[in-house]
């Protein structure tokens, strides 16, 4: 049917608008992000909220297109 959404993509979708959900509430809270010995700062959640959200929205476009 036209407009359905294949389940593998959906569910990719769906993890990624969760990732970007979850950089807003970071950067919003200010938690604090520890890779090795890096202080990663909570301002950096920001753009990878919109990629995250970006690749989602697009994941989920081409998943109902095809």
């Amino acid at each position: 049917m036209a407009g359905e959404c294949k389940p593998f993509s959906c569910a990719a979708s769906v993890v990624l608008m969760v990732v970007a959900v979850a950089h807003v509430l970071r950067a919003a809270f200010q938690i604090p992000a520890v890779l090795g010995s890096v202080t990663v700062p909570p301002w950096m959640s920001i753009p990878a909220a919109v990629v995250a959200g970006a690749l989602s929205v697009l994941v989920w476009r081409e998943a109902r297109r095809a």
